[in-house]
C-alpha cells in the first residue's frame, strides 16, 4: 500500500478531514487483479459512519459553486 492509497481530504465542507480509500494504490505480489478489475478499482468514502463504496477508474475532487464534489471516471 502507498501513501495515496489512504488520504484526508475534507469531503464535507466542515473542515474536519474524512477518509478516502483509493485501491488503486494497493497492490499483492501473489494476486495482480485483487483490487482492481476492468471495471476500475474499488474506491471508498469515509463521513463520520457513513461508508460510500465504488469501483472508479480515476477520481479528483473539485469545487462546484462551493460545493465540494468527487468526480469519478467510470467504466464503460
Amino acid at each position: 500500500m502507498t501513501p495515496e492509497a489512504l488520504q484526508r481530504i475534507d469531503l464535507t465542507g466542515n473542515g474536519t478531514p474524512d477518509w478516502v480509500v483509493d485501491e488503486s494504490h494497493m497492490e499483492c505480489s501473489s494476486a495482480a487483479s485483487m483490487y482492481c478489475g476492468s471495471g476500475g478499482c474499488g474506491l471508498s468514502l469515509i463521513v463520520g459512519d457513513l461508508v460510500a463504496e465504488t469501483l472508479a477508474r480515476g477520481w479528483t475532487v473539485v469545487d462546484i459553486f462551493g460545493r465540494t464534489t468527487v468526480l469519478l471516471d467510470i467504466h464503460g
